[in-house]
C-alpha cells in the first residue's frame, strides 16, 4: 500500500498537480483522495434523505388511498342500513295511520314485520311528546321533551340525540324519529325508532382496519353515536377533529384525508355525511401502522448510508496519512538544506552587525574580524589578524583580572560585563563585551568568538540621569536626594564621636524680588548666592538646594567638644549671613538682599534625619521671626511652641465643629449719649484652657488657614443677631461691625458669601458694617474697589480700620467707597500728651470731613482722651471709658439705658 501511494503521487506530480494552488497555497496531492471521499459522504447522505422522503410521500399516499376505499365501503353499509331503518319507520307510520298505536304496532310485531336482528325498540307518541305505545311494553316509558318533539314537529325524518325510554340495556342507542300526521296534514305525533350503535360498525373485517383503526358515526351535531371497537367513553362525545363537523345542509361531505390525534392515536383520517340520512361516517387509519414499511426501509437505508460513510472516511484517513508522512518526508530534506544554508546567511550576516565582532583559535590569535571592528578600533582587519586582543585591550586592568576572566570562561564555556578598550590612537572608550568559547564534537576548545558594543552615549547618559537625579538644574548644587543620602552614607559608616551641625538658610523677601522684577532675577540671585554658600564651607562640607530659596549646608566633625562645636557654627553662620548680604549685579541691577539661618547640632546617631530637618527649619523661622538677617541656634523651647501652636490649632478647628466660640459686642457711642451699635468680637471659651484671648487665636486662624471659616462664622453670628434686634424696638436701629480679615476678603466668592449670609438669614443689609484693614489695600486695589461697590449696591457699609497705623494711600482713599474711618487706638492712647498723636488725629477728622466720612474713634478710656477728640471734631467713640466688650446678654441689657452719660 504504501508503496503504492507513493507511486500514486509521483504520477499527480509528474503531471503537474503539485504545483497547482488553492487560496494562494499549494494543493497538496494526498489531500485529493480524502476531499473526494468527504465529498462522496455527502452524496450518499443526500441521497439516502431523498430516498427517505419520497419512500414517506409514497406511504401517505398509500395510506390516504386506503382511507377512502374504506370509507366508501362503509359509507355504502351504513347507507344500506339506515334505508332498512327509514322503511321500517315509514311502515309502522303507515300502520299507526290505518290501526291506530294500540293495534298497528302489535299487528307488525306479530306478522314478523319489525325484525328483531336490527331494531331494538320502537316508540309511538302523541303530539304532547306522551308515550302511547312501545314495542316492548314492559319497557319503563319516558315522555321526549319538548324541545326534540319540536324539532321533529318540523322534519319528516331525524336522528334524536337524547334517549326517549329508560331500557334495560347500557348499550348505546340511536334513535331516528318520523312525524304521524292526521288525514288532513296536522301533526298527531311521533313514532321513533330506536337501533343499537353496533349495529353500524359490526361485521366490518378488523383486518382492513388494524389493531388501532376505527369506524365511527356522528350525528348531525357533531357528537359520537357509533364507533367500531368496543370503547363507549366517546358516546354522546363531540368528535375533536382538526376539521369542521359537516355541514347537514350541505349534500356533498368531506372527503379529504387528514391526520389527527383522536385517543391519543394519530390516524390517516377521512369523514363523509351520508346523502340520505342526517349522519356522518368516519375511517381512520393508524399512521404508526400504515408507515411500518417506511420505517423499516428507511432503517436499512440509513445503515447502509452509515456503513458506506465510514469506509470512506477510513480510506481517506488512510491515503491522508500515508501522503502526509512521504510529504513531510520530503519536506524535510529540503528545509534541512535550506536551513543549512540559512544559517550560513544568518551567521554571515550576524557577523557583519553592528558590534564588533573578533574570531580567535583556541590560543587567542585573532583569525577574522568584521567591520564595526574596523570602524570602532581603527585598525584595519589586516592589521589585527594573527594578533591577539590585547592589541585592543586597555591598560586598566592587571594581570590578575585577566585570569580571574579567563578561569570564567574555562569553567562556564562564557563571559559577559563591561570593559575598557583603546583605539588605535590610543583613545580609550567603554564597551559591553561578551567572550565565548567554542567546542567540539569531544568537548575540546577550537575557538573563541568576542563581541562588544561601544556604550559611550549610555555611559554619558548614565550621567546626565545620575546628575539630573541628584542635582539642582539651576544651581548645580546637591539636590534633597543626595543631600539625605550623604547624611543617610555618613552616618551609617564608623561611630564618630565629633559633632556636626544642620544649617538652614532661607533668603529674606525672595518673593518680592520674583514679583518685582521677574522670575529670571530671581534665578540670577539664587546661582550666586550658590557660589557664595560653596566658597564660605570646607570642601568635605555640603551645601545643597531644597527648592525655592531655601539651602542646607551639612558642617561635618566640626569638633568632639559641644562648646566648641557651638563656636565654630556660629562663626560659619555669620560668615554666611556675611556673604550673602554683599551686593549682586543682576543683569546690571544692583541688588542686595539678606538671609535666615537656623542651625541645630548632632552626633552620630542621636537624631533622626528628619528630625535634623525639623529642627534646622524651626531655628531658621525663630531668626525670621526675630527680624530677619539673623543666626539662630534650634533649642527646645521652640519645638515645645511649635507643638503648642499645634495642639492649639486642632483645638480650634474643634471650637468651630463644637461652638465653643461666642461674640462679645462693644458699644460704639456718639457724643450726645445715644448708642449707634457695637463691634461683635469674637471669644473662644475652651472647655480646659477657659477663655481663650483673641491675639492668641487669630494670627493661629490666619497662618494656618481657618479664618475663612472663622469668619464666616462670625458673620452669620452677627446676621442672626441683627435679625433677632429686628424685632425689638429699643434694639432694631443699632448696627453690628464685622472685621473682615485680608484673606477672607480675597476670596474670589467673598461678595457672593456675605450675600449669600444676609438673605438666608433675613437680616438687614444696611445694618451691616465691614471693617476692613489698610492691609487690604496693599495689592489688586481695583478688585477690592469692585467687591466693595458690589456690596455696597446691596446696602453694606464699610469702615476703614487701624486708619494711620499702615500704608496709607489717598488716591486709593478717594476712591474707595467707604461709609466710616477708625482712628486707631495707637493714637488715642497719648493724644492728651503726645503732640504728633494730637495732630495726626486732628488730621485723620479733618481729612474724614473733606471726604464726606464719619469718623470713630477706638480705645477711648479716660475722659481726658474724651474732652481732646470732642474738641477735634470726632463725634463717635468706642472704648473702655463706655464700656467693655461683654455678653450679649450683658450688652442688650446695657441697650436698653439708650444714653450713655458723656459729659465732661
Amino acid at each position: 500500500m504504501k508503496a503504492w501511494m507513493a507511486s500514486f503521487f509521483l504520477q499527480i506530480k509528474q503531471k503537474g498537480m503539485g504545483r497547482r494552488v488553492l487560496n494562494g497555497r499549494p494543493l497538496r496531492p494526498y489531500l485529493l483522495f480524502p476531499a473526494f471521499s468527504i465529498f462522496m459522504v455527502a452524496v450518499i447522505w443526500v441521497a439516502t434523505i431523498l430516498l427517505v422522503k419520497t419512500e414517506r410521500n409514497a406511504s401517505e399516499r398509500a395510506s390516504g388511498v386506503l382511507t377512502q376505499e374504506l370509507l366508501s365501503t362503509y359509507e355504502a353499509q351504513a347507507t344500506r342500513a339506515l334505508r332498512e331503518i327509514d322503511q321500517t319507520l315509514k311502515l309502522v307510520k303507515y300502520a299507526n295511520e290505518i290501526h291506530g298505536p294500540n293495534q298497528g304496532l302489535p299487528d307488525l310485531k306479530a306478522r314478523g314485520l319489525l325484525p328483531p336482528d336490527l331494531l331494538f325498540l320502537v316508540s309511538i307518541a302523541d303530539e304532547n311528546g306522551n308515550v302511547l305505545t312501545t314495542s316492548r311494553p314492559t319497557t319503563s316509558q319516558k315522555n321526549i321533551d319538548g324541545k326534540v318533539l319540536e324539532e321533529l314537529r318540523l322534519s319528516d325524518a331525524i336522528a334524536v340525540s337524547a334517549p326517549l325510554l329508560e331500557t334495560m340495556s347500557t348499550e348505546p342507542m340511536i334513535q331516528f324519529g318520523r312525524k304521524l300526521t292526521t288525514p288532513d296534514g296536522a301533526f298527531a305525533g311521533v313514532v321513533v325508532v330506536s337501533v343499537a350503535a353496533d349495529y353500524f360498525v359490526s361485521g366490518y373485517e378488523q383486518s382492513k382496519l388494524g389493531s388501532d383503526g376505527v369506524l365511527a358515526v356522528l350525528g348531525v351535531d357533531g357528537v359520537f353515536r357509533a364507533r367500531r371497537s368496543g370503547d363507549t367513553s366517546f358516546f354522546g362525545e363531540p368528535v375533536n377533529y382538526n376539521y369542521a363537523a359537516p355541514d347537514a345542509d350541505k349534500d356533498e361531505g368531506l372527503a379529504t384525508v387528514v391526520v389527527n390525534v383522536w385517543d391519543g392515536v394519530r390516524r390517516y383520517t377521512s369523514a363523509r355525511k351520508l346523502y340520505e340520512f342526517p349522519l356522518t361516517v368516519i375511517v381512520g387509519l393508524s399512521e404508526y401502522e400504515q408507515l411500518a414499511t417506511y420505517r423499516s426501509k428507511t432503517n436499512a437505508y440509513i445503515l447502509w448510508a452509515c456503513a458506506g460513510s465510514i469506509l470512506l472516511i477510513f480510506f481517506a484517513a488512510v491515503v491522508a496519512t500515508l501522503g502526509w508522512r512521504l510529504e513531510n518526508s520530503r519536506q524535510r530534506g529540503i528545509q534541512a538544506s535550506k536551513a543549512t544554508e540559512d544559517s550560513l546567511r544568518v551567521a554571515a550576516a550576524a557577523f557583519e552587525s553592528q558590534e564588533a565582532m573578533v574570531i580567535t583559535d583556541a590560543q587567542g590569535v585573532i583569525l577574522q574580524v568584521n567591520q564595526a571592528f574596523v570602524t570602532t578600533t581603527g585598525y584595519a582587519a589586516s592589521e589585527a589578524v594573527g594578533k591577539t586582543p590585547r592589541l585592543v585591550q586597555s591598560k586598566r586592568y592587571d594581570k590578575t583580572f585577566n585570569r580571574t576572566m579567563w578561569n570564567t570562561i574555562d569553567s562556564t564555556g562564557a563571559w559577559k560585563g563591561e570593559l575598557w578598550n583603546r583605539h588605535k590612537d590610543g583613545a580609550e572608550f567603554p564597551v559591553w563585551s561578551t567572550i565565548s568559547s567554542v567546542k567540539n564534537a569531544s568537548g575540546e576548545v577550537t575557538h573563541y568568538v568576542g563581541a562588544y558594543s561601544d556604550i559611550t552615549e549610555r555611559k554619558q547618559a548614565e550621567k546626565q540621569i545620575n546628575h539630573l537625579a541628584y542635582f539642582d538644574q539651576l544651581t548645580g548644587l546637591p539636590n534633597r536626594s543626595l543631600l539625605m543620602e550623604r547624611l543617610a552614607t555618613r552616618r551609617s559608616g564608623l561611630r564618630d564621636e565629633s559633632y556636626s551641625a544642620m544649617l538652614f538658610l532661607d533668603l529674606d523677601n525672595f518673593k518680592r524680588l520674583n514679583d518685582t522684577l521677574g522670575h529670571g532675577m530671581g534665578d540670577a540671585l539664587l546661582r550666586q548666592v550658590a557660589q557664595r554658600l560653596t566658597k564660605c564651607v570646607r570642601g568635605e562640607d555640603t551645601v545643597a538646594r531644597l527648592g525655592g530659596d531655601e539651602f542646607v549646608i551639612l558642617l561635618f566633625g566640626l569638633s568632639f567638644d559641644r562648646l566648641a562645636a557651638t563656636t565654630l557654627t556660629e562663626a560659619i553662620g555669620q560668615k554666611l549671613l556675611s556673604a550673602i548680604n554683599q551686593p549682586y549685579e543682576l543683569n546690571s541691577v544692583s541688588y542686595r538682599c539678606s538671609s535666615s539661618i537656623g542651625a541645630t547640632l548632632f552626633m552620630d546617631h542621636e537624631l533622626s534625619i528628619e528630625d535634623l530637618m525639623r529642627q534646622s527649619d524651626l531655628a531658621m523661622y525663630r531668626s525670621k521671626a526675630a527680624g530677619r538677617n539673623r543666626f539662630c541656634f534650634f533649642d527646645s523651647l521652640m519645638e515645645t511652641s511649635v507643638m503648642d501652636s499645634a495642639a492649639l490649632e486642632n483645638d480650634l478647628v474643634k471650637a468651630l465643629d463644637d461652638n465653643q466660640l461666642v461674640l462679645h459686642f462693644q458699644a460704639q457711642i456718639l457724643n450726645d449719649g445715644r448708642l449707634t451699635g457695637a463691634e461683635a468680637l469674637v471669644r473662644w471659651q475652651h472647655p480646659t484652657r477657659g477663655m481663650v484671648a483673641p491675639f492668641e487665636f487669630i494670627p493661629l486662624a490666619e497662618e494656618c488657614g481657618l479664618i475663612q471659616r472663622l469668619g464666616q462664622w462670625v458673620l452669620k453670628t452677627a446676621c442672626d443677631q441683627l435679625v433677632h434686634w429686628a424685632n425689638q424696638p429699643t434694639m432694631q436701629q443699632l448696627t453690628i461691625a464685622v472685621n473682615v480679615s485680608a484673606r477672607q476678603f480675597h476670596q474670589p466668592d467673598f461678595v457672593d458669601q456675605v450675600l449669600s449670609t444676609i438673605r438666608s438669614t433675613g437680616a438687614q443689609a444696611d445694618r451691616l458694617k465691614l471693617e476692613l484693614t489698610e492691609s487690604l489695600l496693599v495689592e489688586n486695589i481695583d478688585q477690592v474697589i469692585e467687591k466693595m461697590s458690589a456690596l455696597k449696591a446691596e446696602g453694606v457699609s464699610f469702615s476703614l480700620d487701624d486708619f494711620g497705623t499702615g500704608y496709607s494711600s489717598l488716591s486709593y482713599l478717594k476712591r474707595l467707597p467707604l461709609d466710616q474711618l477708625k482712628i486707631d487706638k495707637s493714637f488715642v492712647r497719648d493724644v492728651h500728651s503726645d503732640p504728633d498723636d494730637a495732630a495726626i488725629v486732628r488730621a485723620i477728622v479733618t481729612l474724614a470731613n473733606a471726604l464726606n466720612l464719619n469718623v470713630i474713634a477706638e480705645g477711648v478710656e479716660t475722659q481726658q482722651q474724651m474732652q481732646f477728640l470732642i474738641t477735634a471734631g470726632c463725634r463717635e467713640f468706642q472704648g473702655y471709658y463706655f464700656a467693655r466688650p461683654m455678653p450679649i446678654g450683658d450688652f442688650e441689657t446695657f441697650a436698653e439705658k439708650k444714653l450713655v452719660d458723656v459729659s465732661i
